[in-house]
């Protein structure tokens, strides 16, 4: 069957230079433009029209307007008239301030988490990193509390219904299914919710605010898992074996993932055996709302961050057999930056993808841990990922006698009480 869609070749359609793309389709043409935002975010647009003026006559239209205000949602082009509408913040904010009393919960979840938190007041604002997680969260309260069933049919529940026995029992449910953190955690974003669907004059009273949802004290089923200390030289063999470094770094310093992502080989001191964790290299989902309020996942984003807190700053002695690992390793990077032909720097990352000076993939790490747990059927190896590394680390140190505060600075813990947690809940 002959493909109806086909990328231009020829020198007379081709496309100058950031000028996006061109294909064929049966009967039309396709153009394809991604336009600029003031902050260096993009708005990917695609449209079809009958000839290629016309496409590009579009196209002179939008780059006239780069670069975009970055609050700029979403750009419409009318299909008749080729007119250009920018969608804005203020534009959807204002098609639901006057919010219908009969607002079901799952619209409202979307309309408070980037009404309220990712755009509301200063200090209430939820960082980029972050967002992520709350929109992972917030979809347990769509689960659980925006739809019911009765007499084999569902039904949207509307915020205005909810009573505390209601919340109360899908989350005892919830907490069935998922950590016990995490079911806490959805529990108190639904208390913040509330509290804005008050201001927003959705309910008049808050069912949480006099109530107190209590789940079971004990929880063995998610207790925190970690590598025995048994395990731990077969773990460190195979990690050599496959070079896994990544992985090694993590278990023997117990630093997070995206410490490790982050490090550069300027944090790596051969002379005094010390690595210094400074910076995270984070991956995050970008999001937006469309017309209708809904967030939408749009992409990710890779950069160098600020770490969790001042005292996750930190520089930490390591094996000087660790350190001849490390400077092999660094030897290896420097041949796969010539053989990229690029020049091998102080400040590039410790660990690199596919194509040297890239970072590590966010799940590289992760899906190691699973192959060297797997292979080695490692007890309780289908739960451990790589944040349980940081886990046995603590563990490791506090079972052999080293001073709980010592071991709080090596994690780059503010309080000592929670390098203790990390040990009551293995």
């Amino acid at each position: 069957m002959e493909n109806n869609k086909r990328k231009v070749k020829s020198g007379k359609d081709r496309q100058p230079k950031g000028f996006g793309g061109l294909n064929k389709r049966k009967d039309s043409w396709e153009g394809t433009l991604e336009v600029k935002k003031q902050n260096g975010d993009i708005i990917s647009k695609s449209f079809t029209r009958h000839t290629i003026a016309e496409i590009n006559h579009i196209k002179y239209q939008l780059k006239a307007l780069e670069p975009l205000d970055n609050d700029v949602l979403d750009i419409k082009i009318n299909k008749n008239t080729n007119e250009i509408t920018l969608i804005q913040d203020k534009d959807l904010i204002a098609s639901v301030n006057q919010l219908d009393p009969n607002i079901t919960v799952d619209e409202y979840v979307d309309y408070w988490l980037w009404n309220h938190r990712r755009r509301g007041e200063k200090g209430t604002q939820i960082k980029d990193s972050t967002f992520g997680d709350y929109v992972q969260k917030s979809q347990h309260i769509k689960d659980k509390l925006g739809t019911i069933k009765q007499n084999g049919k569902e039904y949207k529940v509307k915020v205005r219904d909810l009573t505390f026995n209601f919340i109360e029992r899908q989350m005892l449910e919830l907490y069935e299914e998922v950590a016990e953190n995490t079911v806490k955690q959805v529990r108190n974003h639904i208390y913040n919710m509330m509290v804005y669907a008050r201001k927003d004059g959705i309910i008049k009273e808050n069912p949480l605010q006099d109530e107190t949802i209590n789940f079971p004290t004990s929880k063995n089923k998610f207790k925190r898992k970690i590598i025995e200390e048994t395990d731990i030289q077969s773990v460190m063999q195979y990690c050599l074996k496959h070079w896994f470094i990544d992985v090694l770094t993590q278990l023997l310093t117990g630093g997070r993932v995206s410490e490790i992502r982050g490090l550069v080989w300027e944090d790596i001191d051969e002379d005094k055996c010390e690595i210094t964790f400074s910076r995270n290299y984070l991956t995050t989902k970008k999001y937006n709302v469309d017309e209708q309020g809904h967030i939408q996942a749009q992409g990710t984003k890779s950069n160098y961050s600020t770490l969790k807190s001042s005292s996750s700053y930190r520089t930490i002695k390591i094996d000087e057999e660790f350190m001849k690992i490390l400077m092999i390793h660094k030897e290896l990077q420097k041949e796969q930056a010539s053989k990229s032909n690029k020049t091998f720097k102080r400040s590039d990352p410790v660990f690199t993808g596919r194509w040297y000076g890239k970072q590590l993939g966010r799940n590289t790490t992760n899906d190691r841990v699973k192959q060297v747990m797997n292979d080695l059927k490692i007890k309780d190896f289908e739960e451990i990922t790589s944040h349980c590394l940081r886990k046995s680390f603590c563990c490791a140190g506090l079972l052999n006698d080293v001073p709980v505060e010592y071991m709080a600075k090596l994690l780059g813990h503010s309080d000592p009480k929670v390098t203790l947690r990390i040990l009551c809940r293995i």
